[in-house]
Parts: C-alpha cells; sequence; structure tokens
C-alpha cells in the first residue's frame, strides 16, 4: 500500500497538462535500467464500470517506457504477472510468498531469476466515454474520461520513487494532448496521449 502521506503530497501539487507528477527520490530515479510493470488495479465502478481499464492503462505505461531508449529493460505486464515477492520478517524467519498485487516491505520482485530496479504499480479509478445526461439516463459521449495513479517502487525498501495522478478529460482546444487534431480520441487513444505527459519525468531525466 502507498502510504497516505505520499499520496497528499501529489494532490498538494499544481496540475500540468491535467497531471500531477513528483520525483520522490531523484538518486534512485536517475540509476533505474530495469523497469517491471505490474497490471493496474482496475478500480472503476458502476454505471461507468469498464473491466479492461487497468489492462489498457498498465499497458499503455509499458509501451512509452519501452520506446525510452534510456532504459535498457521494460518488463510487461504479463510477464510480471508470475512474479512473487518474498517477504522476509528477519534473517531466521520463514519466507512467504505472496501474490504481485501485495507490496510488503522488505519486498523483491523476482521475474525469470532477475531482479528489477523498480515496479511500476498503480490504480485506475475513471476510464470512460460515457456520462450521466439531467434525466438519469448514461448517454455516450464525444470526450474520454480518464483517473489514475501511478506508483514506481523500489522493490526492496517499498520506497517511492516516482509518483502521478492524472485526473482529466479531453477538452475542445486542447491541442496540446493530441496529435489527432480535428477528432475526437477514443478512450485508448486519449490514454495513449495522455502518457505522455504522465511520464514526461522519465523522457527527460537526462
Amino acid at each position: 500500500d502507498i502510504k497516505r502521506d505520499t499520496y497528499i503530497q501529489l494532490l498538494k501539487i499544481e496540475p500540468i497538462d491535467q497531471v500531477q507528477s513528483k520525483v520522490f527520490n531523484q538518486e534512485k530515479f536517475s540509476r533505474l535500467q530495469r523497469i517491471g510493470v505490474l497490471g493496474f488495479e482496475n478500480k472503476t465502478f458502476a454505471p461507468f464500470k469498464d473491466k479492461s481499464a487497468g489492462d489498457v492503462v498498465s499497458r499503455q505505461v509499458y509501451q512509452e517506457l519501452r520506446a525510452n531508449k534510456s532504459y535498457s529493460n521494460i518488463i510487461p505486464p504479463q510477464l510480471m504477472e508470475d512474479a512473487r515477492f518474498k517477504i522476509v520478517k528477519t534473517p531466521d524467519s520463514v519466507v512467504q510468498k505472496h501474490p504481485t498485487h501485495s507490496v510488503g516491505e522488505d519486498t523483491k520482485p523476482l521475474v525469470m531469476g532477475d531482479r528489477v530496479d523498480a515496479v511500476m504499480v498503480g490504480a485506475v479509478s475513471k476510464f470512460t466515454d460515457k456520462y450521466v445526461d439531467r434525466y438519469g439516463k448514461i448517454q455516450k459521449s464525444i470526450a474520454s474520461g480518464l483517473e489514475f495513479t501511478a506508483f514506481l517502487l523500489d522493490p526492496q525498501t517499498r520506497e517511492v520513487i516516482w509518483g502521478a495522478r492524472f485526473v482529466g478529460r479531453q477538452r475542445p482546444g486542447l491541442q496540446n494532448m493530441t496529435q489527432h487534431k480535428g477528432r475526437w480520441l477514443s478512450k485508448a487513444d486519449f490514454t495513449r496521449s495522455a502518457m505522455k505527459f504522465v511520464l514526461k519525468e522519465f523522457r527527460n531525466r537526462d
């Protein structure tokens, strides 16, 4: 779990391009080479629940990071599914295995026998192209809405290295959020476009 204080720090940051982001440990962030991306938790809810939300957003995180030449290896969510966190309470204690979505103290994710430098985790709370009209009926919207948070964790200490929060909807005239000028984007395309702003520190880390 991410500490409440860390999340509050994100909330206090003034949004730029609908993104609140912060590098919490610049030294570790600048040394990253191998990043494992876990499937994001789907927290969308009725009447706008979308079962694909977590998969789509985490896949776009992976695609954006993979295109960055600064990193030696980005491990996709489907390979991270088989990873397990070893939680060691004391040197002499029994090692207990937990699913990848449970991050505990002193955790070490193992991916094909090799450790990663950091693990990307996240949760999606909105992923929709619908809205409720004045009569309470669900209608199709021309604008896609997206809300999610993402955190980059040190796999050994659970320390948050970087975090970001995106809360937004495609808006008329918001040219810098899309390369598809003149048309509204689908949920997946809007997510892809937004991710370039969410992960801006990764592209400019040098």
